[in-house]
């Protein structure tokens, strides 16, 4: 029998699906507080998104202070102890304003709706990639909607986002949509998926050079307008301050402290920090 045929291209994808979805259901069926049944935090990462949402109402001075965060962090968390630490924020400001809507329900119910909305954009954006991306012949082949969901669930990362908490589902949900509006044509909806998607700016970035070369104007005018209603959304609330505060705060976050690994992160300063070296950052004065 041939190492790769038919029925394991078919069949191991599910049952590694089915085991992922067994280990993470009773991971958070027999949970401790936000301790694993099995192990580890669940919902950490989406800790940082609820906590600087609470922090951008009450005490936006302290937006980019990763103690006071760290003390937020713990206190939603309770009863479940962070050991002292925490996760850092290290997005831009109108980030914090979108994640305060978060707020206005209780921290579990928060979490709860954000996964089911995670899961959500996920199923969206392997429809996109099964209706209009995957060669036909591939589909032909068994790559079906129901086979490319079975694969995605089955990635390690993926599972691992939605213990989390992360924004994966939406970014996954963003990028596609980017990539079918364009080959579509449709500049106007590929530039307004681009201009959601400025959370993640450095994500953006290529689609932008890509559509300035094609001379796309209409992706690049939806892109700013959209782009443009996240950056003043913080303005017309807060005023200039907390900006002030993210770029007096940006060599602290191009150098991921509190034991994050730069070299393991997708963003824009691990990107910074693993180009430049370490003297490039000296002499900055963080205040």
């Amino acid at each position: 029998m041939s190492l790769i045929n038919e029925n394991r291209l078919r069949n191991y994808p599910r049952i590694i699906a089915v085991v992922f979805t067994a280990v993470y259901g009773i991971n958070a069926l027999f949970r401790q507080g936000w301790n694993g049944g099995i192990g580890g935090l669940i919902s950490f990462d989406f800790l940082t998104f609820y906590a600087i949402g609470r922090i951008y109402w009450s005490d936006i001075d302290k937006l980019y202070d990763v103690l006071n965060l760290f003390s937020v962090e713990q206190e939603i968390f309770l009863p479940t102890s962070l050991g002292g630490g925490g996760n850092i924020f290290s997005y831009p400001p109108y980030v914090a304003l979108a994640s305060s809507l978060f707020t206005l329900i209780p921290y579990n119910w928060a979490y709860y709706f954000w996964t089911l909305s995670s899961i959500t954009f996920i199923a969206l954006a392997v429809f996109l990639l099964s209706r209009y991306l995957v060669h036909p012949e591939l589909i032909k082949d068994g790559l079906s909607y129901f086979q490319l969901l079975i694969i995605s669930v089955s990635f390690f990362p993926v599972v691992w986002g939605l213990n989390l908490g992360q924004n994966h589902g939406l970014t996954l949900l963003l990028i596609t949509g980017i990539i079918v509006f364009s080959f579509q044509e449709k500049w106007i909806l590929a530039g307004i998926s681009a201009g959601i998607l400025s959370y993640k700016p450095h994500f953006a970035l290529g689609f932008l050079i890509i559509w300035l070369v094609w001379r796309k104007y209409r992706a690049l005018a939806s892109f700013s307008f959209v782009a443009a209603i996240w950056f003043l959304s913080v303005i017309f609330t807060s005023g200039f301050e907390p900006y002030r505060s993210y770029i007096n705060a940006l060599p602290m976050l191009v150098e991921l402290p509190y034991g994050v690994g730069r070299f393991l992160e997708l963003s824009l300063f691990a990107l910074i920090a693993t180009i430049l070296p370490r003297s490039a950052f000296a002499g900055y004065i963080i205040v």
